[in-house]
């Protein structure tokens, strides 16, 4: 008996520790799915056919909800017509803001010279959004490889000129800015500890300079160890840059660790003092900034257990009591699948929608539902 307690011990821990490997397999797998994949260069004909279309007189007010939906317009290959319904899903689903990347690397391939085919497909883009009703909220990161391994006043100085060229040309579209995207998350990161403080700071006064009520968001990963420390020590070093910290939390989906659920998480967010003059929280305000669930193995982790996902993340918003108006925005994660028929893939399925954009998902109905009652 002994000895079957022994080997069943031993089985738990040997499929624990494969499922921990499986688990960094598929996030580094999503990683390169997401750098590789996917072509962020706009060509000629993409910025010119915004003109090719019917102009649209919608002018929907914005809807004050609280919510974000996450579109990556290169995953319908910067289409218009398909962008549009999009838009259209959008707008159904009753977010009040799109967040959607710029990415360094499609504004000045080069670290230098403007894409003024990339800059004119998004000043579209984003005023065909404002036209739907849904604020556009642009999240700046990603730079061009022969960037990535400059001196660091090198790499500062190309950062800077990319912020100045989005505002330059953007700035009158949109007024709440992502600086870089989940900088504790070593996959995705940019400047290294030491600088990222400094490049927080260059890209926050230059916004704030030329946008009339700018709001700063960073974001961390919650999925990963230390995040809330990580957010201390750059809020101590960068002043009033940052208005909004956001998480980004996977339960049970493709993030490292077992599904501990919101719990946690919602206990560690109602532990942050906003309201206490002199530490390094007050006056911040805090948001959900990504949330999903990936439907990327059928009947395991398929479509009902994304709806699932929702209807329990609907039930703990509608749990936290006070919390619930210190969380600025709810971020749903994502509007459309990058490749409905990629196998196994996390990162391609977690859309509310087919890659399509016009096949809902289940779970779509209780992301809007989450919208409604915001």
């Amino acid at each position: 008996m002994k000895l079957f307690l022994i080997i069943f011990l031993m089985l738990l821990v040997l499929i624990g520790f494969y499922y921990r490997v499986l688990q960094v397999a598929l996030f580094a797998l999503a990683a390169y799915h997401t750098s590789t994949h996917h072509n962020f260069s706009i060509l000629p004909e993409a910025a010119e056919s915004w003109t090719s279309v019917l102009p649209l007189n919608l002018k929907r007010k914005p809807r004050l909800t609280g919510t974000v939906v996450t579109f990556h317009p290169e995953y319908l290959n910067f289409n218009v017509s398909r962008v549009r319904h999009g838009f259209e899903e959008a707008a159904a689903l009753n977010v009040e803001f799109v967040r959607t990347d710029v990415r360094w690397s499609a504004i000045l391939p080069d670290g230098v010279t403007p894409d003024r085919n990339a800059l004119n497909w998004y000043k579209s883009f984003f005023e065909t959004a404002r036209s739907y009703g849904l604020r556009p909220m642009i999240v700046l990161s990603s730079p061009p490889s022969s960037v990535r391994h400059l001196p660091k006043r090198e790499l500062l100085n190309l950062w800077q000129l990319y912020i100045e060229q989005v505002v330059s040309d953007l700035g009158n579209l949109c007024n709440t800015f992502q600086i870089l995207n989940e900088p504790n998350n070593p996959i995705y990161s940019v400047f290294d500890s030491s600088t990222l403080p400094k490049a927080v700071m260059i890209a926050s006064q230059l916004i704030k300079n030329r946008v009339s009520g700018a709001k700063i968001i960073i974001n961390y990963l919650a999925d990963l160890p230390h995040w809330r420390r990580d957010a201390e020590h750059l809020l101590s070093q960068t002043g009033k840059s940052i208005d909004i910290v956001g998480i980004d939390h996977y339960p049970g989906t493709w993030a490292i660790g077992p599904n501990k659920g919101w719990a946690s998480c919602m206990h560690t967010l109602s532990g942050i003092d906003t309201t206490t003059p002199g530490t390094v929280w007050y006056g911040r305000q805090l948001a959900i900034m990504e949330t999903g669930f990936s439907t990327n193995i059928p009947w395991l982790r398929g479509a009902t257990q994304q709806k699932d996902f929702y209807l329990d993340l609907d039930k703990n918003l509608r749990k936290i009591g006070p919390l619930r108006s210190r969380i600025l925005f709810v971020g749903f994660y994502e509007l459309c699948d990058s490749n409905s028929h990629a196998f196994l893939n996390p990162e391609a399925h977690f859309g509310l929608l087919m890659n399509d954009c016009a096949t809902r998902k289940p779970a779509f109905a209780i992301a809007k539902q989450i919208s409604l009652r915001r």
